[in-house]
């Protein structure tokens, strides 16, 4: 299969799952959900949104089940779902996380996916995080990266000519890059790259201060 060369209209977008439970009493919502082709999942939600007064905000058009983009979070229904699947264990010590805010999100599917013309490319996986921005940011400052952590399995990361190419692994002990460029699947300017890092950082930022706050301002002890 021949490397997929992205030139343009790229996005590193921080986003948070959401499920269909989480605005709907009916316990059959996310089993409901599973049973729909997956390109139609991001208009269920949708429609689960509405019903509860939440029209205004768009799931990721081709996600894969409820991702929505943390920008888009500032309701406070939604902010509600956040602080209700935290985990109990360190919710109390929540004055510990001021600084490093993002592990207030250990028990909340989350993570940072680069997208291209709303496809998701380069998607986070299995336990990921808003930490894995420094992931992304050093697989393509150091141009000696040869992997980048963005959940299971790893990311096989190349860099030449000003290009970096991007493979997924396969988890297993014995996974190694690819052979030659032409195995890797995806391959982009790194100066393109470079351009939607500060924004991705802007936006997890932002979001972390409007987590604090509505934390202060709603279940600080």
């Amino acid at each position: 299969m021949a490397v997929i060369h992205i030139k343009e209209n790229i996005e590193l977008v921080p986003h948070i799952e959401f499920s269909p439970t989480d605005f709907q009493p009916d316990n059959d919502a996310w089993e409901e959900l599973y049973n729909i082709d997956p390109p139609n999942r991001p208009a269920y939600l949708q429609k689960c949104l509405a019903e509860s007064g939440l029209a205004h905000v768009k799931p990721l058009a081709k996600g894969y089940f409820g991702e929505i983009r943390i920008r888009d979070i500032t309701d406070d229904k939604m902010f509600e779902v956040i602080f209700k699947e935290l985990d109990e264990e360190c919710y109390p010590d929540i004055d510990m996380y001021y600084w490093r805010w993002r592990g207030l999100l250990c028990s909340v599917t989350c993570g940072i996916s680069l997208l291209h013309n709303d496809e998701f490319i380069v998607p986070a996986q299995c336990c990921t995080n808003f930490d894995n921005i420094q992931d992304w940011t050093r697989a393509v400052e150091n141009v000696d990266s040869r992997g980048m952590w963005n959940g299971h399995p790893e990311y096989h990361v190349h860099h030449e000519n000003g290009d970096i190419w991007f493979s997924i692994g396969n988890d297993s002990i014995n996974d190694t890059p690819p052979e030659t460029l032409d195995d890797y699947k995806y391959r982009l300017p790194r100066d393109l790259l470079l351009s939607v890092l500060p924004d991705a950082h802007a936006e997890i930022e932002t979001f972390g201060k409007r987590l604090m706050a509505y934390w202060e301002t709603h279940h600080k002890p």
